[in-house]
């Protein structure tokens, strides 16, 4: 009797383990999907800041080619006024 007694607290042990186990699975699963709802709202955040970045961009490359039409039109009022007043 006290092997099969061994036997029986042996398994009881297993189980118990196997609970533990089954509850620290459970766990995970539940990290590992609140992780993928936060890395699907990064994702949406992301692509709406790369669509913010390329409207910048283009924002600026516009900027930037109506700065050189202000500067060559400087250079040419700067021209003028050496000319008319010299």
């Amino acid at each position: 009797m006290k092997s099969e007694d061994k036997i029986v607290e042996r398994l009881t042990n297993m189980v118990k383990g196997q609970d533990v186990t089954n509850q620290e699975l459970k766990n995970v699963g539940i990290k590992v999907e609140a992780m993928n709802s936060r890395l699907a709202s990064l994702e949406k955040q992301m692509a709406k800041n790369n669509i913010q970045i390329a409207e910048n961009s283009r924002a600026i490359l516009t900027l930037a080619d109506k700065i050189e039409v202000v500067v060559a039109h400087e250079k040419r009022s700067g021209k003028l006024e050496r000319k008319v007043f010299s």
